[in-house]
């Protein structure tokens, strides 16, 4: 899962989220992570208002590839709740297409997220 308990630096301030839970995302084929797929999207993150979607597959943030849901808590975890973050995801069309989609979405206070699971 995306959200960990540790939730504040050494400043003891609270580090951003994304406001998503995630797993790796499987290749069918390889057998390989190929992002981290996204299994939930808080109603009340930037995430959510954006645009993000539960079945979207994250594989880059801030130009830099992200291949494990580990990759994708590692790029966020220094971030603070309000800084920005670029996310590239690949999101399946209804014809079966997929395509890439990018967004940019404000980091937010885990505490204040209502609506997802821990």
């Amino acid at each position: 899962m995306f959200n960990s308990d540790d939730d504040t630096t050494e400043e003891n301030t609270s580090h951003g989220y994304l406001g998503i839970t995630c797993q790796d995302a499987i290749d069918s084929i390889s057998g390989e992570s190929k992002g981290a797929l996204i299994l939930e999207v808080a109603e009340d993150s930037d995430a959510a208002k954006k645009g993000l979607q539960a079945g979207d597959v994250i594989v880059g943030v801030d130009e830099e590839s992200v291949t494990t849901a580990t990759d994708l808590v590692n790029s966020v975890k220094d971030k603070e709740v309000g800084d920005t973050v670029s996310i590239i995801v690949m999101r399946e069309s209804e014809d079966g297409v997929w395509q890439s989609k990018f967004f940019d979405i404000s980091l937010v206070d885990k505490d204040a997220l209502s609506s997802l699971q821990d």
